[in-house]
């Protein structure tokens, strides 16, 4: 073994997994430059035992105003009773 290779005291210990996932889904009528096609919008949380972070995914969502985008977030928030999406 190699005088530089970590001991096991420098490695950190497993807690096991964890997997944590909450999905919100919005829909809206389209915008007139998309051929009014439906679109839908996901926002999810997920946490996988480092720490929770945010994704969004959709092909295509109009809002004329951040605040709009900003009220979405606020109602998956809300959606988890309030909590922060911090795992």
């Amino acid at each position: 073994m190699s005088e530089d290779a970590p001991t096991t005291e420098e490695f950190p210990k497993r807690q096991g997994p964890k997997m944590v996932v909450d999905t919100i889904k919005f829909e809206q009528d389209g915008d007139s430059c998309d051929n009014n096609n439906m679109q839908f919008l996901t926002i999810r949380q997920e946490d996988a035992g480092g720490g929770s972070y945010w994704i969004m995914n959709t092909d295509r969502w109009a809002f004329t105003d951040v605040d709009e985008l900003v009220a979405l977030l606020r109602k998956a928030e809300k959606a988890r009773g309030g909590r922060a999406w911090r795992g």
